[in-house]
This record gives structure tokens, C-alpha cells and sequence, in this order.
């Protein structure tokens, strides 16, 4: 939803099912979305109030008569002592009355209690209200990302259902961090020279490595992985690494006969590996396949 000044939608992960309420569709800065299914479906509702506008508790009662386990969360322009370090005003007061008026409403919290949520004051107006059967302390304020609202990430204590199940694949792109590095290599050694403390230079370098490596890693999904290679294979890459890391600090002429052969022998294993795992293949035919 849209308009000059403001917009705002909800994103929902295409493995988790979700719909429109369509009872709720046509009515102004409010999206309600149903997620999940069965037994671990609820209400997503995400509302703008703006400032000179009163909120539509009256429109809240109706979305928690369709379905109480219900979560609100949106730009309220609500400010009160119970969540924010602000001036109350008349919107806060209406929500805090609210929420305080009937055994439904008391089992709605509000999570993100006393967080700035705004650029342009102290205030928390951006809110998510969840029940407290499912709601959790764990939520972050991240950096404002251009506009005058700072995003809100909240880890709620439930687990969706999904349809499609993905494994990470991470990717660290190492040529590019070793030029990198390269290039500011001079700068950390004017910097391990001119520190006092050799610690505090080393606890910094290891953050900036850590930084460097996590912004040259891409995380990929996939439905599938290749199933890993057999265990001896394993052990004589791992013994070729080793082998590696002995020749670059020595440059001794044994590790480079070592290397090269223990490369060699790794082909002839891979080689073998995939030539076995091809035959098997092949022998899991039947005369119906084509």
C-alpha cells in the first residue's frame, strides 16, 4: 500500500503459504495477510496511523474477532510510558486503554518496549503487538536504511512450516581477499608500529579480517547438495594442505616432491571415486528405464 508521502507492505517467503484476508481487503493503510496453515496459522496485520488520525481500535476488535491469535505491527504514531521514553500523547493513551480494557486485549504485548524507532526523536511509534503466547523478548533496531523510521527485527519463539527446505552453500571468494590485503598491507604494518599496545592492534586486525572474509562470502541455497566424498579422500586433502602450508614457510624441495605427488594420488582417487559412483549408477538400471 501506497500513497505520496508513505508506503509500506509485507513480504512473506514463497515455501510459506499465505493469503489475503479479503473481508479486509479494500480498507485504507491496512494489509492483513493469513500465514501458515492448519493448527500454526495466524493473522498478520500491518497497519500506518497517521499522526492527526485516531487508530482504528474499533477495526483491531474486528480482525481479533476473526482470529485472535492475531499479530499487529506498523507505524502507530502511538506514544505512552509503558513502551516509550517520549511524551505521551492522545494515541497512546487510546492504545494503552485499549489494551487494557478486556481479557482479549490484555493477552496482546507489545515487544519492542523503549527503543528508539524513530530518526527525528526518542520516540517508539513503530510497534509490534503480538499475544503472549507467542511472543519473545528477541528483537534487534537496525540502522535507518534512508528514510526517518529505523527497521525492526524480531525473532518471534514459533516455527513456520515450510514446503521447501534449502541448504546454505557459502562461498568465500579468496583471490579478491588477497588482493585486498595486499593492497592494505601497509597500512596495518604503519599501524602495528605506531600502536603502543600490540593486543589492542591484534584484537582490531583480527575483527578487520573477520569483516573482510564475511563481505567476501556469498551465501547460496539449494534443494540439493552433492554428497560428500568418502572419508580417505578426505584425509589426504586435509594431509595435502598440511604439506602446502609446510612448503610456503620453508620452501623446502622435499614438501614440493610431497606436494606434488600427494596431488597426483588425489586425482587418481577422485577419479576412481567418480568412475565408482558412475558404474553404481548404471548398474541401478532396469530394462523399463529410458
Amino acid at each position: 500500500i501506497e500513497c505520496i508521502w508513505w508506503s509500506f507492505l509485507i513480504a512473506v517467503h514463497r515455501s510459506i503459504r499465505s493469503q489475503r484476508v479479503a473481508k479486509f481487503n479494500n480498507l485504507p493503510n491496512i494489509i492483513v495477510l493469513e500465514i501458515g496453515s492448519d493448527t500454526d496459522m495466524f493473522q498478520l496485520v500491518t497497519c500506518y496511523s497517521p499522526p492527526a488520525e485516531s487508530i482504528p481500535l474499533d477495526l483491531f476488535d474486528r480482525l481479533l474477532q476473526h482470529n485472535p491469535n492475531s499479530i499487529f505491527t506498523g507505524d502507530l504514531n502511538a506514544k505512552h510510558s509503558s513502551w516509550s521514553k517520549s511524551i505521551e500523547n492522545q494515541k497512546g493513551r487510546a492504545l494503552f486503554n485499549w489494551l487494557s480494557s478486556s481479557q482479549t486485549h490484555t493477552s496482546l504485548e507489545i515487544i519492542n518496549k523503549y527503543v528508539t524507532t524513530s530518526t527525528r526523536s526518542t520516540a517508539t511509534i513503530d510497534l509490534i503487538i503480538a499475544p503472549t503466547h507467542i511472543s519473545s523478548k528477541s528483537f534487534s533496531v537496525l540502522p535507518t536504511i534512508g528514510n526517518d523510521h529505523h527497521p525492526v527485527l524480531w525473532h518471534p519463539s514459533f516455527k513456520m512450516s515450510s514446503t521447501v527446505h534449502y541448504y546454505p552453500i557459502k562461498r568465500t571468494h579468496w583471490n579478491l581477499l588477497e588482493v585486498f590485503l595486499t593492497y592494505t598491507g601497509l597500512y596495518w604494518h604503519k599501524l602495528a608500529t605506531s600502536m603502543s599496545h600490540s593486543v589492542a592492534f591484534f584484537v582490531l586486525y583480527e575483527r578487520f579480517l573477520s569483516l573482510c572474509v564475511s563481505r567476501l562470502t556469498t551465501i547460496t541455497f539449494r534443494k540439493t547438495i552433492k554428497p560428500s566424498l568418502p572419508q580417505h579422500i578426505v584425509v589426504m586433502i586435509d594431509q595435502k594442505r598440511r604439506y602446502l602450508k609446510s612448503f610456503r614457510q620453508t620452501r623446502h624441495p622435499y614438501f614440493a616432491r610431497v606436494l606434488r605427488d600427494m596431488t597426483k594420488l588425489i586425482q587418481k582417487q577422485l577419479f576412481l571415486h567418480k568412475r565408482k559412483s558412475w558404474l553404481a549408477y548404471c548398474n541401478s538400471l532396469n530394462d523399463c528405464d529410458t
